[in-house]
């Protein structure tokens, strides 16, 4: 018999890393039960620091838009990107560009974003939610960039 059982986040406190715990009890024929715990890395800083890289290589390169700094983003924003960056980590292989970029659309049109000719933050509109074909050159490039960074990452983890 195997039982699967995730573990509540505060019973393991480690401020450098947080980790998801899931404890597997296995139940051999012994009467003994075997308790193996297996830890997961929350990518929340990872995530951080590629959004930070991505915006940094944005600004550098003259990129028609810049996003703000992480730490003005709203809370459902950075939830979202620290989910598809961990989905990214744990994925055999990386989306293509436009993958990426269809992923992005949805997630931002479910956050309440709306196509815009400037971005504004404050009015939510964006003019990066039309069809991947459609993008400029250099937005095609940030996708491509950002995904590279991503994998970046998961050859040194």
């Amino acid at each position: 018999m195997v039982t699967l059982r995730k573990m509540p986040q505060d019973r393991f406190k480690c401020k450098k890393q947080p980790i998801i715990c899931f404890e597997i009890f296995l139940r051999p024929r012994a009467k003994k039960t075997i308790k193996l715990t297996f830890m997961k890395r929350n990518f929340s800083k990872i995530s951080e620091y590629i959004y930070a890289a991505t915006r940094k290589e944005a600004d550098w390169s003259e990129r028609r838009i810049v996003p703000e700094k992480w730490e003005d983003r709203d809370d459902r924003f950075k939830i979202q990107f620290v989910d598809i960056i961990t989905r990214y980590m744990e994925e055999p292989n990386l989306p293509s560009p436009e993958e990426a970029h269809n992923s992005w659309m949805k997630s931002y049109l479910e956050m309440g974003w709306k196509y815009g000719k400037e971005r504004n933050a404050i009015l939510k509109t964006h003019p990066d939610l039309v069809p991947y074909n459609d993008l400029p050159l250099d937005e095609k490039e940030k996708d491509a960039i950002f995904l590279s960074f991503v994998w970046i990452v998961k050859q040194i983890l």
